[in-house]
C-alpha cells in the first residue's frame, strides 16, 4: 500500500529518530510503523495494547514494554530509511485484520472489520462515497439544497450533495469556512476529540498533535474546501435569520441577513428536504 498521506521521507539520523520515538505512545506507534514499512513483525503479541486500559497513554503497558516497543520501532524505521523509504507492499484483508486487531487489543476484528475500513480508509478509498446519482432516481427533478453553515458538517453535506448531482448553496455568516474553528480564537482553543476521529475519514491528515489547536483545525477545513472546489458554492457573510416551511408550495422560505451590508438579491435555493426555496434578503 502507499505510504500514509503527506508522509515525508525519513532522513534523520538514528539519534534523532530515537528522540522522537521517546515522545510516542506505543498503541499508535507500532501500527503506524507497520503501515509505513509493511513490516507486520513489529506487531508483537507481548507488546499488544491491553483492551482494558485502552485510554491509558501507553495502553496499559509497563515501562519495560514501552522501551522495548520503541526499540522495535526504531529498528524498523532505520531499516526503512536505509532502504530508501520505499512504499509498503499492498496489505490484503488478512493483513489489515491483523493490524487492526493488534491496535485494539483483540484476537480478531471480523465483526466490525468493514466499519474500521470505513473509518480508517487504509487504501485511501472513500468507503462512504454515494453509490447513486440524482439522474438515476429522478432525472426530471431539479431543485437546490440550502446548507446552513460552512463548518465541518456543512462542508461535508455540500461535498456529498454535489457528488450525487444536486445543486447546492451554502449560507455562511462568516467571511470564510471553518465554523466554530473560525469563530473561536481564545488562548488554548483546541479539539477535545482525537484528531484522527475528528476529521473526514476520506481526507486524512498528518496531525501535529493528538488534540490539535484551533488554527490547525481551521486550516484543515479551509484546505478541504479549496481542494474540493467548494468555495464557489458558499455565500459568505450571509446569516440565516429565519426558515419557514410552506407546505402548500412545497418549499422553504429562508430569510438571510447580509452581514457585509450587500443588499443584492439572494436568488432561489432549496431547503435540505425541500423541492425549492425562496429567500428574501435585507440589510443589517
Amino acid at each position: 500500500m502507499p505510504s500514509p498521506p503527506n508522509t515525508a521521507a525519513i532522513t534523520a539520523d538514528d539519534a534523532t529518530i530515537a528522540a522522537a520515538l521517546g515522545e510516542s505512545t506505543v498503541g499508535a506507534l507500532l501500527p503506524a510503523v507497520a503501515q509505513l514499512t509493511g513490516d507486520l513483525s513489529v506487531l508483537r503479541a507481548d507488546l499488544q495494547p491491553d483492551p482494558d486500559n485502552i485510554m491509558d497513554p501507553q495502553a496499559g503497558l509497563t515501562a519495560a514494554q514501552v522501551d522495548e516497543a520503541r526499540q522495535v520501532a526504531l529498528a524498523a524505521l532505520v531499516a526503512h530509511r536505509n532502504a530508501g523509504n520505499p512504499d509498503a507492499p499492498p496489505l490484503d484483508d488478512a493483513a489489515l485484520r491483523q493490524l487492526m486487531a493488534w491496535a485494539v487489543g483483540e484476537a480478531n476484528v471480523d465483526q466490525y472489520f468493514a466499519l474500521l475500513c470505513e473509518e480508517l480508509a487504509p487504501d485511501g478509498t472513500d468507503w462512504r462515497a454515494p453509490t447513486w446519482h440524482l439522474t438515476d432516481i429522478a432525472a426530471d427533478t431539479t431543485f437546490t439544497v440550502a446548507v446552513v453553515g460552512a463548518g465541518m458538517s456543512g462542508l461535508l453535506m455540500a461535498h456529498r450533495l454535489r457528488q450525487v448531482g444536486v445543486e447546492v448553496v451554502v449560507l455562511e455568516k462568516n467571511p470564510d469556512v471553518g465554523g466554530t474553528w473560525f469563530d473561536n480564537t481564545y488562548p488554548g482553543c483546541r479539539v477535545d476529540v482525537p484528531n484522527h476521529l475528528y476529521s473526514y475519514s476520506f481526507a486524512p491528515a498528518l496531525w501535529p498533535q493528538h488534540f490539535s489547536s484551533q488554527e490547525v483545525l481551521r486550516d484543515y477545513f479551509s484546505d478541504f474546501a479549496t481542494t474540493n472546489d467548494l468555495r464557489p458554492l458558499v455565500r459568505f457573510n450571509t446569516e440565516v435569520t429565519s426558515m419557514a416551511w410552506d407546505d402548500n408550495a412545497g418549499m422553504w422560505h429562508v430569510e438571510v441577513r447580509d452581514v457585509a451590508g450587500d443588499t443584492g438579491g439572494a436568488g432561489g435555493a432549496g431547503g435540505q428536504v425541500a423541492k425549492a426555496t425562496r429567500m428574501s434578503r435585507h440589510s443589517p
